[in-house]
């Protein structure tokens, strides 16, 4: 399906709409700029049209969500990136490199990473609260046993991975939490996701 401009998209009164990790980013971008700390200008264009977007769906009567897998993704791509920076500032190509060469050096690092992390999921959660957006349950539906709702979502992952090939394996688990939670909307700035044709996609067009 086509992806939609989020620009210019009109939310619908009782729909609900994901934001994957991509947009929540972009969100904790700008509270990290407001907070005076450096911050992608390209990451906060983004921030600015997820954050009408949200305006114009409390006034219409929607609903905005994510899930904590965003929140981890987070976490993650933060720390790696910190680990790489400190490694390399220390002379290393790579965070392997320190950990085997300097360990003591990369114990250091890693706290170093730790705490920017922790500040990024800060932001992050600042803007989730701020703006009112919903941090759905993990994929366990009311009314749903875990192990129903865990075995339904794989069924879902994997289904997504063999009809879409080039479909990256983490956006296919946030469609496939998305769908179980009964949300067809997300809004994302990652590439390739419009090749699905059960949800609308929100983003850059």
């Amino acid at each position: 399906m086509p992806k939609v401009a989020l620009a210019t998209a009109q939310p619908t009164a009782g729909e609900r709409y994901y934001l994957d990790t991509s947009a929540l980013f972009s969100l904790a971008q700008a509270e990290a700029g407001a907070a005076g700390q450096p911050a992608d200008t390209g990451e906060l264009a983004r921030a600015r049209n997820v954050t009408a977007f949200i305006a114009r769906a409390n006034t219409a009567g929607a609903l905005t969500a994510t899930t904590v897998l965003a929140f981890e993704e987070i976490a993650s791509l933060t720390r790696n990136r910190l680990r790489t920076v400190e490694a390399r500032s220390r002379g290393r190509s790579s965070w392997k490199e320190l950990k085997q060469q300097a360990p003591a050096d990369a114990a250091t690092a890693d706290s170093i990473a730790q705490s920017g992390m922790l500040t990024m999921l800060k932001f992050a959660a600042d803007a989730v609260g701020k703006s009112g957006v919903l941090v759905e349950r993990f994929g366990v539906p009311a009314g749903t046993t875990t192990a129903a709702s865990a075995a339904k979502l794989r069924k879902y992952h994997r289904e997504l991975l063999v009809k879409h090939t080039t479909l990256d394996a983490m956006d296919a688990l946030h469609i496939a939490l998305g769908l179980e939670l009964g949300i067809k909307s997300f809004i994302t700035f990652d590439g390739g996701w419009e090749a699905v044709p059960a949800i609308t996609v929100l983003g850059h067009v």
